[in-house]
């Protein structure tokens, strides 16, 4: 009697754990399936010296799958990868156009990483686009510049040799006209000083902005000599781009690993293989970027 007392009441024990777990995953799982699903298309954009997707890397790896697991449309910019800040705008109007055409939505979210964050803005602002963009989201772009581009504009001593190669290696992954010299002009402090004198906010768009970052403790001797150098001239950074830099609009926080300064530029879109550093989940950054987006009404 007594064994089968006890034999009931684990019983019951594990049958209501199992009813806690199995309830947990079906409202997990059904949640999952709407939890990204924004009223309007998400458009990715990449950044500087890569496209979405060549024969070697896929820029945003599983990011764009994860995101349509979870209820999201999902499209990338498509734009070159050294294109100046017009020509890549230019293309972006053009994909922009393109989407909404396919969905039949009348409006995009763009979560643009890097450089691209200013093509975006340039095209948002300065092509007639503002219409056509509820949301801008800036992950690490370098709204006031770079000291990191004005250390190598400064110290290329034959930038003429230096382009010719950007250029050739930019072909080969697929763009048409790169003009990769400029490209990186482009990222001075002294030209987004211009940039920004001339490209202002739409009032229809939302702007929001993230910034990551490293320390001089960082493991790789590669993203640490950045740093340090970046720090010279403008404090805490990711190894390219300073926190200061990438705040626009409303600027949601610098982005960390368990609280640790482990994220770098390329992290923070989970290209760890450029860091070797692989703590940050940007699956679940992104997943919660868009879920934000999609209760504010975007």
């Amino acid at each position: 009697m007594r064994n089968y007392k006890l034999y009931k009441k684990i019983q019951t024990y594990v049958f209501i754990f199992i009813l806690l777990v199995t309830s947990g995953c079906i409202s997990t799982c059904r949640n999952d399936k709407e939890y990204c699903a924004t009223r309007y298309p998400v458009l990715l954009v990449h950044g500087v010296a890569f496209r979405d997707e060549t024969f070697i890397i896929r820029y945003w790896g599983n990011i764009p799958s994860f995101l349509g697991k979870n209820g999201a449309r999902v499209f990338t910019g498509k734009q070159q990868a050294y294109g100046t800040i017009k020509s890549n705008a230019l293309q972006l109007k053009a994909r922009v156009n393109e989407i909404l055409s396919e969905t039949g939505s009348e409006k995009v979210n763009i979560i643009a990483h890097s450089r691209g964050g200013l093509e975006s803005r340039y095209m948002i602002s300065m092509l007639g686009m503002e219409s056509k963009v509820a949301s801008l989201t800036t992950l690490a772009t370098p709204h006031l510049g770079s000291s990191m581009a004005d250390y190598i504009i400064k110290n290329i001593a034959d930038k003429q040799l230096i382009g010719v190669i950007l250029d050739f290696y930019a072909k080969i992954i697929g763009d048409t006209n790169p003009e990769s010299l400029n490209a990186g002009i482009e990222l001075t402090t002294y030209k987004m000083q211009q940039f920004n004198k001339t490209v202002k906010d739409s009032g229809s768009v939302y702007y929001q902005s993230y910034a990551c970052a490293i320390d001089k403790n960082f493991s790789n001797p590669f993203w640490k000599a950045m740093y340090n150098k970046i720090a010279e001239k403008e404090g805490v950074n990711d190894g390219l781009v300073s926190v200061k830099s990438a705040k626009w609009g409303n600027f949601r926080g610098v982005v960390s690993c368990d609280g640790k300064p482990l994220v770098t530029h390329a992290d923070i879109v989970g290209m760890h293989f450029l860091s070797g550093e692989d703590c940050f989940d940007a699956e679940k950054f992104m997943r919660d970027i868009v879920h934000e987006l999609k209760v504010s009404g975007y």
